[in-house]
């Protein structure tokens, strides 16, 4: 007899692992149509498993749905053009994923799958009344035992993989208005205290996929902690930085002096920290009890204020980071020096707002490189960022560059970092080169002569700002008109002369 209860406890045992389906409610239920959303009659849509053309298919890469008879669309991404939706598999069979529709369908709220947004929007919006979730980012998170992927909740049949204890998976996070404990659930469960499934994002056959794993199969980690004196970010984060506004898929237009802001990967692990609240978030009394940064193998992307405050003799940025995006990706950092890995294919404003000594790249890196520790596209045609805690009072920017990138030498004013401005009293620049970027030179409050080569053909605009000491300049007569009207004005008062004559304004 005992040996056939044990029988009978050892095959209902997997089943205790998989969540009831019939207590589950969603938040959001609506049925919507081809005419609803939209789009022709009689389309039939791809489905994926998270709002990407790039993301896992199901159905041997072949998942589709038609709009004919309707589904039941539960959430949206905020520009609307995916639907997060159920629909019928076959008889008693469902599956979830993305659709993507037309851009003007109709809003569906609460839940909202929120993508990367300035921090004031984010939270802009007003307290639903139903008491719903909205997501908002994915939280690194460890799977604790082994488990499924699903995306049937209902039924909890359809497997999307298998996942071994250890493995990393973003878990969305969200906010519930009415139940300040149940936040991290796409839909509630009227009979038990807590939501029996968590939504998370993994890779599927090495592609992004969304699906629902029990609950109790993966726990939220801990995205720093302390190791003596240095600062250790967990493996599974792709994301750093507060503001969340990065990663232009499009590529970056200098010319108006300023970044294309745009946003992140849907749901790339955010470690989302907010440093200016004081060091204790990362578990000590004061900044300069950290002397050491360790970021993970996993990062991806840093954005504006990735890290905050710290005075570091070198911060490593790990091989498999690709991006490096923002105007302050280390504000208000002191770096001796800054290392850049070989898979590095984009460092945009990052110095702007921090002061660093000097960079130095992987020589791998197939498009940057380090000229005695200053930063250069790897032809060397463009000086992207000329280090701001370099001590020399004279530079040569060498022959065959051709561009000097927007902010190269930007040094933000002392007076509201305490920082010096960079020393530098001359700045040659050489034959050949073509264009000066947007904020090129600002800040070079030290610099008392500058001469523009005649082969120049276009400057950005404020291109020279904050240059309190220049007494000389000289360009082509065509250039002057992007020279800011108050250095025009102070040059004419200090009797500016350059090899073209006077420059100041025509009467």
């Amino acid at each position: 007899m005992k040996r056939v209860l044990l029988t009978i406890f050892l095959l209902l045992l997997p089943l205790a692992a998989v969540p009831s389906a019939s207590a589950i409610k969603y938040l959001s239920e609506i049925r919507m149509d081809a005419r609803g959303l939209k789009m022709p009659e009689d389309a039939v849509l791809p489905v994926y498993s998270a709002p990407d053309e790039k993301a896992y298919r199901g159905a041997d890469g072949k998942a589709c749905v038609s709009l004919r008879e309707g589904v039941l669309v539960l959430a949206s991404t905020k520009d609307q053009t995916w639907k997060l939706i159920e629909y019928e598999v076959s008889e008693g069979e469902k599956r979830m994923g993305w659709i993507r529709t037309a851009q003007d369908a109709p809003e569906v709220t609460w839940p909202d799958i929120y993508e990367w947004q300035e921090w004031d929007e984010r939270w802009s919006y007003e307290e639903p009344e139903d008491g719903s979730i909205t997501l908002l980012f994915s939280r690194p998170g460890k799977v604790v035992r082994d488990t499924d992927i699903t995306d049937d909740p209902r039924g909890g049949k359809r497997k999307l993989r298998s996942l071994k204890a250890g493995e990393f998976v973003g878990i969305f996070f969200g906010e519930n208005f009415e139940k300040e404990a149940k936040y991290r659930y796409l839909f509630d469960n009227s009979y038990i205290e807590d939501t029996e499934w968590t939504y998370v994002i993994t890779t599927v056959d090495g592609k992004k996929a969304c699906g629902f794993v029990p609950s109790d199969a993966v726990d939220w980690q801990d995205p720093v902690h302390m190791e003596g004196s240095t600062l250790v970010f967990e493996e599974g984060i792709e994301y750093l930085g507060s503001f969340t506004d990065m990663l232009d898929a499009g590529g970056i237009d200098y010319r108006d002096g300023g970044p294309v802001r745009a946003k992140a990967e849907f749901g790339m692990v955010d470690a989302d920290l907010y440093p200016s609240e004081g060091p204790e978030i990362y578990g000590v009394s004061k900044w300069t009890d950290i002397k050491r940064v360790q970021l993970p193998s996993t990062l991806r992307l840093m954005g504006d204020d990735a890290l905050q405050y710290l005075k570091l003799d070198e911060l490593v940025i790990p091989e498999g980071t690709e991006y490096i995006k923002g105007m302050a990706a280390f504000f208000n950092m002191n770096i001796g020096t800054l290392v850049l890995p070989s898979t590095l294919r984009e460092f945009e404003y990052c110095s702007r707002w921090s002061t660093i000594g000097r960079y130095e790249v992987d020589s791998r890196n197939p498009v940057l490189k380090s000229v005695d520790g200053v930063l250069y596209s790897k032809d060397g045609k463009t000086l992207i960022s000329y280090p701001n805690g370099k001590a020399n009072l004279h530079y040569d920017v060498p022959k065959g560059t051709e561009e000097i990138h927007a902010y190269a030498f930007y040094a933000y004013p002392y007076y509201l970092t305490g920082e010096d401005p960079l020393p530098l009293t001359s700045l040659s620049l050489p034959m050949g080169l073509k264009r000066i970027g947007a904020f090129a030179l600002d800040g070079l409050e030290n610099l008392v002569s500058l001469t523009i080569p005649p082969t120049v053909v276009e400057i950005g605009p404020y291109a020279f700002g904050e240059m309190i000491s220049l007494a000389q300049l000289s360009m082509p007569e065509r250039l002057r008109g992007a020279v800011d009207k108050e250095l025009l004005t102070e040059l004419k008062r200090k009797q500016g002369n350059g090899d073209n004559g006077n420059l100041v304004e025509k009467e």
